[in-house]
C-alpha cells in the first residue's frame, strides 16, 4: 500500500504540475498572460458544455415525467457512460499502461508491479471519473429530487458514480494487455500495436452494438403502448443486455440487494484485474520499450546512397515519428478510421430494422434529383466534419520537446522544418478525406463528380484548420513534457485545435444556409469563398507567425 500511495502521489503531482502557481509565469519572472487567458477559455468552455448537458438532461427528464419513465434517464446515463468510457478510454488505457516512457524507470524502482499498474490505474480512472460524473451527477439528483429521497439516497448516488467507469476500464486494462502481450514478441511492435487497436476498437463497437436495446422486427403498435403503459417494460428492455446497469439502477432506487452486488462487481473486476495482470505488469513494459536487436547487413555502395532533399528527410522524420510511436500514432490516426467505423456501425444498426438495400436505393433516388453542386456541398460538410480534427498538427511542435535542440544543430532553415510538419499534417487529413471519398464513391457510383468537389472543399478546410493549429501550437508549444500522452492526449493546444477547426467547419456552412432561395452555384460559390478565405488566412499566419516563432524557440531547460 505505501508503494501505491507513493507512486500515485507522483504520478497525479507529474499531472497537475500545470496548476502550479509558479507556471503561470514565465522564465523571465513575468506572469504569462497568454497562458492564463487560455486557461479562461478553457474553463468558460467547460462551464459551457456542462450547461447544454444539464439543460438537455433536465428538458427530456421533464419529458419522461409525464410519460412515468422518471427512471428511464438515469438508466440510459448509466448506460451511456459505462459505453463511452469503453470506447474513448481504449487509447487512454493503452498509452498510459504500456507506451508511458516513466514505466522504464519505475521498473527499477523497489516497488510492485502490481502497486505501479494500480497507481497507473487509478490515475486513468480520476481522467475518466471527470466525465462520468458529468453525465450522471446531474440526471441522478434530478432523480432524487423526483423520489424526495433521503440521505441514503445521495450516499449510493455517490459510490455509484465513482464506480462507473470501473468496469469498461477494467475490460479495457484486459484487452490492451492481450495486445501488448502479443506485439511484445515481435520485432515490429509498433506497426503491429496500431493495426491491432484498430482491430479491437472495431470489437468493442460492435460489442457496443449487441448491448444497446433493440426493437424486436416484428414489433407492431401494441408492442410500443405496452411499453409505455409498463413502468419497468422500457427500462427492462434498456438494461437487459447488461446487468450492472439494472443493479446500478436498482440499486440507487433502494434495493440494497442489488446495489451490493454492483458494488461487488466492480471490486471484484478491479481484484481480478490487479491478480491476472499486475504481477507481469512491469515486464510487459519493458518488453514494449525494447528494441528490435536483430540486425540486417547492409553492402554500401553507390545504388544503396539516395539523395534527399532536406524537406522531404525531414518529412519522412516526422512521418516516423507519427506511425513508430503508438501513443501518438493512436490519438493522430484515428480520424481516417473513425468514418468507416461509423458507416458500419450505422449500416448494422439499419440492416436490423429494415432491409438496406432497400434504403441504399432510395437515398440513390433521391440524390439523383439532386443538383451537383448541392451534393458536392453536402458531401464536403460530410467529408469535411470527419478529418478536420487532427492532433498532428496541433501538437507538432510539442512533440519536439527536448529533442529541439537537435532540430536547432541540423543546417536546415525554420521555414523548411515546419513546411515539413504541415505537410505530415496535411497527409493524415488527405489519407481522411480519401477514404471517407471512396465510401461515398461505392455508396453514390454515379456521383464522381460531386463527390470529388466535396473532397476538393473539405481539402481546403483541413488545410485551414492544419495551419491554424500547426501556428498555435508554434505560439504556445509544450517542450517540458515528461510522457507523450501529456501533449496529444492531455495537451490544451489539442482542446483549443478541436475549437478552432469546428469554428472553420461552421463558418462555410452558415452562407449556403442563408442562400437557400438561391442559385445553386450561388450557394456553392459562397462555401467556396469562405473556405479560400480560411486558407488564405491559415497561410498568412503559418508565414508571419508559426514559421518566425519555430525559429526563435529555445529547448527547454
Amino acid at each position: 500500500m505505501r508503494d501505491y500511495r507513493l507512486i500515485l502521489g507522483l504520478t497525479l503531482r507529474n499531472r497537475l504540475a500545470a496548476l502550479r502557481a509558479g507556471s503561470w509565469r514565465k522564465d523571465n519572472g513575468r506572469i504569462d498572460v497568454g497562458r492564463i487567458a487560455a486557461s479562461v477559455v478553457v474553463i468558460l468552455a467547460l462551464v459551457l458544455l456542462a450547461g447544454v448537458i444539464i439543460f438537455a438532461e433536465v428538458k427530456l427528464f421533464g419529458v419522461l415525467k409525464i410519460f412515468n419513465q422518471a427512471a428511464l434517464l438515469p438508466a440510459l446515463a448509466l448506460l451511456l457512460s459505462l459505453l463511452s468510457t469503453l470506447l474513448l478510454s481504449f487509447f487512454h488505457v493503452l498509452s498510459g499502461l504500456y507506451f508511458s516512457r516513466d514505466t522504464v524507470w519505475m521498473a527499477y524502482l523497489p516497488v510492485r508491479s502490481r502497486s505501479v499498474m494500480a497507481a497507473k490505474m487509478t490515475e486513468i480512472w480520476m481522467g475518466e471519473e471527470l466525465f462520468s460524473g458529468a453525465i450522471l451527477l446531474p440526471v441522478f439528483i434530478l432523480y432524487g429530487i423526483h423520489l424526495q429521497a433521503g440521505a441514503l439516497y445521495y450516499v449510493r448516488m455517490a459510490l455509484i458514480v465513482l464506480l462507473a467507469p470501473v468496469l469498461p476500464l477494467c475490460i479495457v486494462a484486459f484487452l490492451t494487455t492481450l495486445l501488448s502481450r502479443v506485439t511484445s514478441l515481435v520485432r515490429n511492435k509498433e506497426a503491429l500495436s496500431v493495426v491491432l487497436s484498430i482491430v479491437l476498437l472495431g470489437g468493442i463497437l460492435a460489442l457496443e452494438s449487441t448491448l444497446l436495446p433493440r426493437i424486436p422486427d416484428d414489433a407492431d403498435t401494441m408492442f410500443f403502448v405496452r411499453l409505455l403503459l409498463d413502468n419497468e417494460g422500457i427500462l427492462n428492455l434498456l438494461t437487459g443486455a447488461f446487468p450492472p446497469v439494472e443493479w446500478g439502477i436498482h440499486g440507487l432506487q433502494g434495493n440494497w440487494g442489488e446495489f451490493a452486488l454492483y458494488i461487488g462487481c466492480c471490486a471484484g473486476a478491479v481484484a481480478l484485474m490487479l491478480f491476472l495482470l499486475g504481477g507481469g505488469y512491469l515486464n510487459v513494459c519493458l518488453k514494449q520499450q525494447e528494441q528490435g536487436t536483430r540486425k540486417r547487413r547492409l553492402r554500401t555502395g553507390d545504388a544503396t546512397w539516395r539523395q534527399r532533399s532536406p524537406l522531404m528527410a525531414l518529412f519522412r522524420k516526422e512521418w516516423l515519428a507519427v506511425i513508430k510511436s503508438p501513443t501518438v500514432a493512436f490519438n493522430c490516426l484515428p480520424g481516417i478510421f473513425m468514418f468507416p467505423l461509423m458507416i458500419v456501425m450505422a449500416g448494422a444498426g439499419i440492416a436490423s430494422s429494415m432491409d438496406i438495400h432497400v434504403l441504399l436505393g432510395e437515398l440513390r433516388t433521391l440524390v439523383a434529383g439532386m443538383n451537383a453542386l448541392d451534393l458536392a456541398l453536402i458531401v464536403g460538410a460530410a467529408v469535411g466534419f470527419s478529418s478536420f480534427i487532427n492532433p498532428a498538427a496541433s501538437t507538432a511542435v510539442s512533440r519536439e520537446g527536448s529533442r529541439l535542440e537537435i532540430s536547432r544543430m541540423i543546417p536546415v532553415s525554420a521555414r523548411t522544418q515546419m513546411t515539413a510538419k504541415l505537410m505530415i499534417g496535411m497527409l493524415i487529413d488527405l489519407m481522411a478525406v480519401a477514404v471517407a471519398a471512396a465510401i461515398f464513391i461505392a455508396l453514390l457510383p454515379g456521383q464522381l463528380l460531386a463527390i470529388l468537389l466535396g473532397s476538393l472543399l473539405a481539402l481546403l478546410l483541413c488545410y485551414a484548420s492544419s495551419a491554424l493549429n500547426l501556428t498555435l501550437d508554434a505560439v504556445r508549444p509544450n517542450l517540458t513534457w515528461t510522457n507523450e500522452v501529456q501533449v496529444v492526449k492531455q495537451g490544451a493546444n489539442v482542446a483549443f485545435g478541436m475549437l478552432m477547426g469546428l469554428a472553420l467547419f461552421i463558418l462555410p456552412v452558415i452562407p449556403p444556409f442563408l442562400l437557400l432561395g438561391a442559385a445553386p452555384a450561388v450557394r456553392f460559390a459562397a462555401a467556396v469563398a469562405v473556405l479560400a478565405l480560411e486558407a488564405a488566412f491559415g497561410l498568412v499566419m503559418f508565414r508571419l507567425v508559426a514559421e518566425k516563432r519555430f525559429a526563435v524557440l529555445e529547448p527547454a531547460s
